[in-house]
């Protein structure tokens, strides 16, 4: 299943309103100002596990300061996956939500499609058979009462007391009654395993942990611990490189301690060693290092951990912070995947101590693997933002004390005070930073768009056309054709070159005066979508062709406002996935704007 969104209704900095987050089924990225309610975004998610009790004193540690006379009310739907839809033929929505006593109930999909399983309501019909002709020792109506009540809940201490009861009713089932026991507990083992199944295809959130100690040595003591599953602190790291890596602690603590046989104590080293090459090698490649890879170094008593590169071993501790910031995460995320079938992956600020390069190598590790998890991180830094898919992002802001979200970068319930501060992430990621940050291009041509939906067409557009990725401008999207002129005159002043598209309409004939004084050319430093000049004159509104127009399919004639952007979405979508079909006159509209930009060349 996947998590598609969620409500945090007076919890911590949210109250009664803007408080429902939409989630990306891969990668989510919130971003805002600092104090504005990210992190406390990611701590409700945290506290969401359907198998777990939430207590009321535990929740209410949560609660919003400015509410405190309110109760805190966390909802979260889920949808089936591709497979899961297929498979339960339903694609209805699943509602997780608290019920009194601190345990999360669901109604909707799953709760059909486990009501309508086959498997339990053959087994639920045969052992309501069986309660019928059998002769019990006690009543037997607490057990009626546990198959005839719908499963709604995971909850692990529910679950087990139900399935206790029903042990205990047939164990009290009378020897002369004819029934065979054993086959009716057999049912019950099989009713319960399916009931796990579906449990374990709901994704349990995962925060990432930066407070783990990073060691390079260890002790026979401290790995003498992790035999009995006694984790600390100083050994917690070396736990992770045990689970993530497939090494056992006993072996470990052979390989060590000089107690054991020497040949003996050389073997498990040699072996130890071989598996935590092979295994951490794979994980290090994730990282694009390709030629990395973790050893032990064996001394009396005591294990020292290295890192060996180009042939060159050096103590963990000795390297970046970044290195341990990445080998620490991707341990987490490996151990994740491992403790869940599914996992939505939660990390507030990845990389905050790392190289800009490897913060970039954090966003690639995130893209790879997405496939299997759910990934949401908040970020304040521009180099972790996608800036080919802005559909991922969402805005926190906080107004007169309470947090608000907003699922659209471009919302226009956001505080016009602070739209730019708080997409100042976003804005430096599309070439609105300082120079010296990350700006625009200065080596390709970068092309100023009205704004989201341009920029996605545009994306589009190449992509259908097979441009070669390495040969895309880079695009930057206005807020409005208003703002085109200011992010132009910056551009100038870093001396980039650029050009300027605009629809042909009453918004892009305003802004030729605003472009003149900027000593800009038309049909060679600004262009409309359809190719055509403006003239003196301003063009009649039956004429007007805004970008999506320039396609004759009728999806893209007469767009509703509030529709825009998410066809300008579909279409990228679909020209990069390559499964767009278009009719020959849109295409030659497409290479027509792309040869103007200079973009397409025959």
């Amino acid at each position: 299943m996947l998590l598609d969104r969620a409500y945090f209704i007076n919890f911590k900095s949210f109250g009664e309103g803007f408080n429902k987050f939409d989630i990306e089924h891969c990668i989510t990225t919130i971003i805002g100002k600092n104090e504005s309610g990210k992190t406390n975004v990611l701590q409700a998610l945290k506290l969401f596990n359907h198998r777990s009790k939430l207590t009321k004193s535990e929740l209410n540690k949560y609660k919003n300061l400015m509410n405190v006379d309110k109760n805190i009310d966390l909802k979260f739907e889920f949808l089936f996956d591709e497979y899961e839809t297929g498979e339960f033929k339903s694609s209805d929505r699943t509602f997780f939500s608290l019920n009194d006593d601190g345990y999360w109930c669901f109604t909707g999909g799953l709760l059909n499609t486990i009501n309508a399983d086959d498997t339990i309501c053959k087994i639920k019909n045969d052992l309501k058979e069986l309660f019928n002709k059998a002769i019990f020792t006690k009543n037997t109506q607490p057990a009626l009462n546990v198959l005839i009540k719908a499963i709604n809940t995971f909850s692990n201490e529910i679950l087990t007391n139900q399935k206790n009861i029903l042990t205990e009713i047939l164990s009290s089932i009378k020897t002369n009654s004819g029934v065979d026991v054993k086959q009716y507990k057999d049912c019950i083992d099989t009713l319960f395993e399916r009931i796990a199944y579906f449990s374990s295809i709901i994704p349990m959130p995962f925060l990432f942990d930066e407070s783990i100690l990073i060691k390079d040595s260890f002790s026979l003591e401290e790995i003498s611990k992790l035999k009995t599953n006694s984790i600390n602190n100083n050994n917690k790291f070396l736990n992770l490189i045990l689970k993530c890596f497939k090494l056992n602690a006993e072996e470990l603590y052979k390989a060590c301690a000089t107690t054991t046989i020497s040949a003996i104590r050389k073997t498990f080293q040699d072996n130890i060693n071989t598996t935590l090459k092979e295994e951490s090698q794979k994980t290090f490649q994730l990282l694009k290092l390709n030629e990395m890879y973790i050893s032990f170094d064996f001394r009396d008593n005591v294990v020292d951990l290295y890192i060996y590169s180009n042939g060159t071993a050096v103590p963990l501790t000795e390297r970046s912070n970044g290195l341990k910031w990445f080998l620490s995460l991707c341990l987490q995320l490996k151990r994740a995947n491992k403790l869940a079938s599914k996992s939505i992956i939660l990390v507030d600020e990845p990389g905050q101590s790392v190289h800009i390069e490897a913060q970039k190598g954090i966003k690639d590790l995130f893209d790879q693997i997405k496939i299997k998890t759910q990934i949401i991180y908040t970020t304040h830094s521009p180099f972790m933002i996608d800036t080919e898919d802005l559909s991922k992002l969402v805005v926190i802001e906080k107004v007169e004390g309470f947090s608000k979200i907003h699922n659209k970068i471009h919302s226009a319930e956001l505080e016009k005070s602070s739209k730019l501060e708080t997409l100042s992430p976003l804005y430096q990621a599309l070439g609105y930073s300082c120079k010296n940050n990350i700006g625009p291009s200065f080596n390709n041509d970068n092309i100023i768009t009205e704004g989201i939906t341009d920029y996605y067409y545009l994306l589009g557009f190449m992509y259908y056309c097979g441009i070669e990725k390495q040969n895309f401008p880079n695009i930057i999207p206005s807020i409005s054709v208003d703002n085109i002129h200011s992010i132009a005159s910056i551009l100038i002043g870093w001396d980039c070159s650029f050009k300027i598209l605009v629809d042909y309409d009453e918004g892009g004939y305003k802004q030729i005066k605003k472009f003149e004084k900027l000593c800009l050319e038309q049909s060679k430093d600004y262009f409309t979508v359809n190719g055509v000049p403006f003239t003196k004159i301003k063009p009649n509104k039956c004429d007007y062709i805004t970008i999506e127009k320039i396609l004759t399919e009728d999806k893209y004639q007469n767009v509703e406002e509030n529709d825009k952007l998410l066809i300008a979405k579909e279409f990228y979508d679909n020209a990069k996935a390559n499964n767009l079909e278009l009719c020959l006159d849109s295409k030659n509209n497409i290479v027509n704007l792309l040869s103007q930009l200079n973009i397409y060349k025959e």
